[in-house]
C-alpha cells in the first residue's frame, strides 16, 4: 500500500492543466537561407525568462507558453549576426512571427580574430585550443587535460575546471559515461582531440536550465574534423621481457543519432582497471536534483598498500583487464538512450616485510610482519538511462544501475613466528532505479518528483588458520576457522521539489520519505562446523524531510545562499529530529575572480556499522565492534574560496581553506591481548580538521612554458582511547608542494621539469614520527627527426634520505603515409628493487619493505584507424 501511495503521489504531482499558447515562426539570413541553432529568448515585460527554443535545420522555432498576460519582449540571436529584440502581443492561441537577422561584420572580425588566439570565451563557454598545450607525447586526454589552464587532475582522476569539480565530461556534446568519465579520460587517444570547452552553469536537465541558476561545470570534448559518421580508433599490442605485456582496443563511432566507444585494456603494467569507476556511495542529499545511493560497509578488510609516493608502473604487480561499451543513442527528437556496459579485472601481487611497535602507557610492544598478498577482484557494471523531453514543459528521466563485484584475497602470513593463513571472498551486488520528472507549471515555477528504490547484497566468508585465534576461541590449534557475515540492505524513498524563481530571488522547497532496512547476520564457525558466535543486527530507519533553498541576487555581483534541512529520523524505534543549515555568500567579478564563504551546521546520525554490536574478525588478528550509544554528532564546517581564471591570458589561481570542528566522535579503543587486537568504537571527545589548498598555472608566452604550483595541507586531531587509559589525541599534519612545468616549442627539444615535496608528522604519547619526500624530474620529449619521437623520463626520489633513481625511455617511430607506429619502452634501467617507509598511525609504528616493479624491456606496435 505504501509503494502505491509513493507512485500515485508521483503521477499526480506531474499533471498541471493550464492554458498553453504558441509562439512559432522561422528565422533567416538577408538571402532567405535558414539559421541553424539561432536561440530564440521570450520574456515578459518585468524581464522575467519565460521559455526559449533554438531553431532546428530549417530555422524552426517553437516556444509553448503557459501564462495569462499577452505582452512579451522577444529576442532572437546568433553569432555574427546582430541580436533582435523586440515588445510583442501574443492574443490568440497559435502567434506566428518570422525574422530575418542582419550580418554583424564587427563580431564577425572578432570571431576571425579569435581563430588563431589559443584561448577564447563566448558567454558560459571556455573554448581552449589542444595543439597550443601539447608537445605530441601526451598518452590520453587526461595528458592533455592536465596541461591546460583552468583545470586541475586529481590524482586519483577527478576533473576539476574553473575550481569546481566536473559534472559531466561530453564528447561532441553528448553525455556517454556519466559519473565513470575516467573510462574516457584515461582511455581515450589523445591524438583524437582539437578542442577542450568549458561550460560554466551547466544544466543537463533542459526545463532546469530554462528557469533555475545552475552553478555546475562540465567539460566537452571536441574531437578532430574527419571522425564523424566513420570509425575511428587503434589496436595496439605490445610484449616485452620478465612477461611485460600491454594489448589494449579504441573504438569510437560519432554519428547524429549514435555515438560510443569501445575500450579494451589488457596489461601487467602496473595500472588498476577497477580505479576508473566512482565510488560515491553512502551519501544522504535531501536537495532538490540529488540522486540517492546508499550501500553496506564491508566487514572484511582486502585493501592491499596504498602507494602515495611512486607511480603505479613503478611498484604495483599488477594484471588487469578493462572491457567497455558505452554509448548514446537519439531514439527520436525527444528520446535519448544512454547505455553502458563494462567489465573490470584486477589481479594484483604484494609481498611486504613490516615491523610493527605498539606504544603502550608502559610498555613498547614490538612485532614483525611478513605477507604475502594475492587479490582477484571483478566488477561487472551496468547503467541504462532513458532522458524523455514529452513537451517543451515536461522532462523524463529514467536511471538504471547495477553492480555484480567478486573479491578474492589470499595472504600467506608470518607474524613473529607464527603462520598464518587466510582466504577472503567478497561479493557485493547491488541495482538502484531513479525514475525523475521535471514539469514547467508556470513561466517561473516547476515541480520535480524523484522516486528511488535500492538494493545491495553483500556476502563475506574469511577461511583463517590462526594459532593465535583458536587460543581465543579454545579450539584445537590444527583447526580452520570460518567467519561468514551476509548484509542486506533495502531502500527506497521520494521526493518533491517546487522551485520559483523571480530576477533576483529563487526559492526551491523539497519534501522527501525515506525507507531504508538493513539486516547483517554474522556467525564464525570451525571448517567442521562447530558453532563458536553467531548473532543478528537490524537497522530499520524512516526519515521524513524538508528541505529549503533560497538564492537571493543582493546586489549586481554579490549572491547569498541558504539551504536548511530538517528530518525526523525512526531508527530502531528511537526518534532523532536532526538538522543541517547552511550559509553561503558569493561575490564574482570577470577581472577580480570568485569569493565564497560558507558556514556549515549539520547534526547528524553515525553510519550503521558505528553501531554494529557484532564483534566482527576484520582479518587474521583483528576484531571490530560497533558502540552501545547511538548518538548524534555536531559538526561545524567554516569554508572560504578564492578562484581566479583569466583563460585569455592562460592564468588561473584556486584557494581553498575549511576548518572543520565536531562536538564528539566516534572513534576506537583499543585493546591488546596474545596478539590479537580488539577495536570498539566509543564516543569520544572533540574532532578538528583544518585543509588549506593553493593552486596555481600560468602560460608564459615568451619561452613557451606552461607552468603549474600546487600546495596541499592539512591539520587534524584525532581521539583515541588504549585499553583502559584516559583518551589521548593522536595529531596529524600532512603538506605537499609541487612545481610542474612544460615546454611546448615547435622546432626544438621539449621537456617536462619540476621538483615535488611532500611533509607527514604525526604524535601519539610520547612517539612521533615525520617522514620527508623529494622528487625532482625531468623528461625531455624529441621530434625534430622525421618520423621520430623520443622521451627519456628521469626520476630522483629522496625518501628519509634514502634515494631512489627511476629512468625510464620511450622510442616512437611512425613512417610516412602509415597507420603503424612502432614503440620500444624502457622502464626502471636502474632496476630499483624496494624501498623502505615508516608511518605512525594511531598507537603504532610501522616500517614497511616494499617491492618495486623490476627493470623491463617492451615493444609494442600500434596500428591507427
Amino acid at each position: 500500500m505504501k509503494y502505491k501511495f509513493l507512485i500515485l503521489s508521483f503521477l499526480l504531482s506531474s499533471i498541471v492543466f493550464s492554458q498553453k499558447k504558441e509562439l512559432k515562426g522561422i528565422i533567416t539570413d538577408s538571402i532567405n537561407n535558414p539559421i541553424i541553432g539561432a536561440t530564440v529568448l521570450l520574456k515578459d515585460t518585468e524581464d522575467n525568462f519565460i521559455n526559449y527554443s533554438l531553431t532546428d535545420e530549417n530555422g524552426n522555432y517553437l516556444i509553448e507558453i503557459n501564462n495569462a498576460t499577452n505582452k512579451y519582449i522577444l529576442e532572437i540571436s546568433f553569432l555574427g549576426f546582430k541580436t533582435e529584440k523586440e515588445t510583442i502581443l501574443i492574443d490568440k492561441s497559435t502567434f506566428i512571427k518570422n525574422y530575418s537577422l542582419v550580418e554583424d561584420f564587427v563580431a564577425l572580425k572578432e570571431v576571425l580574430v579569435e581563430e588563431h588566439q589559443k584561448v577564447t570565451i563566448q558567454q558560459d563557454t571556455t573554448f581552449i585550443k589542444v595543439k597550443s598545450f601539447s608537445n605530441n607525447t601526451e598518452q590520453t586526454v587526461e595528458d592533455i587535460l592536465k596541461k591546460l589552464p583552468g583545470i586541475t587532475v586529481q590524482k586519483d582522476g577527478t576533473i576539476k575546471a574553473h575550481g569546481k569539480t566536473i559534472d559531466k565530461l561530453l564528447v561532441e556534446g553528448e553525455d556517454i559515461f556519466n559519473q565513470n568519465y575516467k573510462i574516457l579520460s584515461r582511455n581515450l587517444d589523445a591524438n583524437t582531440l582539437e578542442e577542450v570547452q568549458i561550460l560554466d552553469n551547466f544544466e543537463d536537465n533542459p526545463i532546469l536550465k530554462s528557469l533555475s541558476n545552475s552553478n555546475k561545470v562540465a567539460i566537452n570534448l571536441k574531437l578532430k574534423k574527419g571522425l564523424e559518421n566513420v570509425w575511428f580508433g587503434n589496436i595496439n599490442a605490445g610484449y616485452g621481457t620478465e612477461k611485460r605485456f600491454k594489448e589494449n582496443v579504441n573504438i569510437g563511432l560519432l554519428r547524429k543519432k549514435i555515438k560510443g566507444f569501445y575500450f579494451l585494456d589488457y596489461s601487467n603494467l602496473g595500472s588498476n582497471t577497477s580505479d576508473l569507476l566512482d565510488g560515491n556511495f553512502g551519501q544522504m542529499d535531501f536537495s532538490m536534483n540529488e540522486k540517492i545511493e546508499l550501500k553496506s560497509n564491508k566487514v572484511l578488510n582486502t585493501n592491499l598498500f596504498e602507494n602515495s609516493f611512486f607511480q603505479t608502473s613503478q611498484i604495483n604487480f599488477n594484471k588487469g583487464l578493462l572491457n567497455s561499451l558505452s554509448f548514446t543513442s537519439k531514439i527520436s527528437n525527444k528520446t535519448i538512450i544512454r547505455t553502458s556496459i563494462n567489465y573490470f579485472n584486477d589481479s594484483q601481487l604484494q609481498n611486504q616485510n613490516q615491523i610493527l611497535n605498539y606504544t603502550l602507557p608502559n610498555e613498547t610492544i614490538e612485532n614483525s610482519e611478513q605477507s604475502s598478498f594475492n587479490k582477484d577482484y571483478k566488477n561487472s557494471f551496468g547503467e541504462i538511462e532513458v532522458k524523455y523531453l514529452s513537451s517543451d514543459n515536461s522532462y523524463f528521466t529514467n536511471y538504471l544501475k547495477f553492480n555484480f563485484s567478486p573479491t578474492e584475497l589470499k595472504n600467506s602470513v608470518t607474524f613473529n613466528t607464527n603462520e598464518n593463513i587466510e582466504n577472503i571472498n567478497q561479493t557485493d551486488n547491488f541495482i538502484v532505479n531513479h525514475l525523475e520528472n521535471t514539469y514547467k507549471i508556470g513561466f517561473n515555477k516547476l515541480l520535480q518528483n524523484y522516486i528511488y528504490i535500492g538494493l545491495n547484497s553483500l556476502n563475506e566468508k574469511n577461511k583463517v588458520f590462526s594459532e593465535k585465534l583458536n587460543e581465543y576461541f579454545i579450539v584445537d590449534s590444527n583447526k580452520t576457522i570460518i567467519q561468514r557475515v551476509k548484509n542486506n540492505l533495502f531502500y527506497s524513498g521520494i521526493k518533491s521539489s517546487y522551485l520559483y524563481k523571480k530576477t533576483i530571488f529563487e526559492s526551491s522547497s523539497t519534501i522527501q520519505f525515506h525507507f531504508e532496512e538493513e539486516i547483517s547476520n554474522s556467525k564464525i564457525n570451525t571448517l567442521e562446523n562447530e558453532s563458536l558466535q553467531s548473532n543478528i543486527a537490524e537497522f530499520n530507519k524512516t526519515i521524513i524531510s524538508f528541505n529549503q533553498v533560497t538564492k537571493i541576487k543582493l546586489l549586481k555581483n554579490l549572491k547569498f545562499n541558504s539551504n536548511l534541512n530538517s528530518n525526523f529520523t525512526n531508527l530502531n524505534s528511537s526518534n532523532f529530529f536532526l538538522y543541517s543549515f547552511q550559509n553561503n555568500l558569493h561575490y564574482k567579478t570577470p577581472k577580480k575572480g570568485s569569493f565564497n564563504l560558507s558556514y556549515i551546521i549539520n547534526k547528524k546520525l553515525p553510519e550503521n556499522y558505528l553501531i554494529n554490536q557484532q564483534n566482527n574478525l576484520i582479518d587474521y588478528r583483528s576484531f571490530n565492534k560497533g558502540s552501545k550509544n547511538i548518538e548524534a554528532i555536531t559538526s561545524n564546517t567554516l569554508l572560504l574560496n578564492y578562484h581566479l581564471d583569466l583563460d585569455k591570458r592562460n592564468f588561473s589561481i584556486d584557494i581553498n581553506t575549511e576548518l572543520k570542528r565536531t562536538n564528539k566522535l566516534y572513534s576506537y579503543k583499543t585493546t591488546i591481548n596474545n596478539d590479537l587486537l580488539f577495536n570498539e568504537n566509543i564516543i569520544l571527545g572533540k574532532y578538528n580538521s583544518y585543509n588549506l589548498s593553493f593552486i596555481l598555472t600560468k602560460y608564459i608566452k615568451p619561452i613557451n612554458l606552461v607552468s603549474k604550483i600546487e600546495n596541499y595541507n592539512n591539520w587534524s586531531t584525532v581521539p583515541l582511547q588504549l585499553s583502559n587509559e584516559s583518551p589521548i589525541n593522536y595529531k596529524n599534519y600532512s603538506s605537499s608542494f609541487k612545481i610542474s612545468n612544460s615546454t611546448i616549442f615547435e622546432k626544438f627539444p621539449n621537456f617536462d621539469f619540476g621538483f615535488s615535496y611532500m611533509l607527514n608528522k604525526s604524535s601519539f604519547q610520547n612517539t612521533s614520527n615525520k617522514n620527508n619526500f623529494k622528487e625532482y624530474f625531468i623528461n625531455l620529449n624529441y621530434d625534430e627527426i622525421k618520423n621520430f619521437v623520443f622521451e627519456i623520463k628521469n626520476s630522483l626520489y629522496v625518501i628519509n634520505n634514502e634515494k631512489y633513481h627511476f629512468l625510464n625511455l620511450i622510442a616512437s617511430f611512425n613512417p610516412n603515409n602509415s597507420n603503424l607506429t612502432l614503440k620500444v619502452i624502457a622502464n626502471n634501467l636502474n632496476d630499483e628493487n624496494v624501498f623502505i617507509i615508516q608511518t605512525v598511525d594511531n598507537f603504532t609504528f610501522y616500517q614497511k619493505t616494499i617491492n618495486l616493479v623490476p627493470k623491463y624491456y617492451l615493444l609494442s606496435l600500434k596500428y591507427q584507424f
